[in-house]
């Protein structure tokens, strides 16, 4: 679940580490353009937001630290 029904996460967790991994980026590129695809740009603080929207559902759903995880999806920002 993304948004404000979002499960809640602790320091430790899946999502922490999600966005401490792209908080730097996002911290010192931040407005810049991260990605542009399909005519449609990404700054750098989008992505981290989104990245860690992505990791707050994989919580949602279960995912722990350690646990594998396969995401199929197509060539695209969607």
């Amino acid at each position: 679940m993304i948004g404000p029904g979002a499960p809640q996460v602790g320091e430790g967790s899946l999502h922490a580490r999600v966005t401490r991994t792209g908080a730097p980026c996002a911290s010192t590129f931040g407005d810049k353009v991260a990605l542009i695809d399909q005519g449609r740009s990404f700054t750098f603080r989008q992505l981290d937001e989104l990245s860690g929207a992505l990791a707050a559902s994989l919580v949602g759903l279960g995912v722990v630290p350690g646990d594998r995880v396969a995401l199929y999806a197509p060539n695209s920002w969607e």
